[in-house]
């Protein structure tokens, strides 16, 4: 019987970790598409203003729409353990 207080105990401990950890994760990937968001409104202006060819516009686009399916998926498992 004590054993098997052992191991529930760790069975929630884990999954609290992991709940935490689920959390942090979420919140990093948040930033990182607003962060990403931003980097191609700046990548935007300089091409409307002659400063830069589309390359940048174009990586940035790329990487906000990466940034955001990562922000999503994670939300899901959070959601959704």
């Amino acid at each position: 019987m004590a054993c098997n207080r052992v191991t529930a105990t760790q069975e929630i401990e884990n999954g609290i970790v992991s709940f935490l950890n689920g959390q942090r994760t979420t919140a990093s990937l948040a930033a990182s598409a607003r962060d990403a968001a931003r980097t191609l409104k700046l990548a935007s202006a300089n091409f409307e203003a002659g400063t830069i060819d589309y390359t940048p516009v174009f990586v940035a686009e790329q990487f906000l729409v990466q940034q955001q399916n990562a922000y999503a998926q994670a939300q899901g498992i959070s959601l959704w353990p």
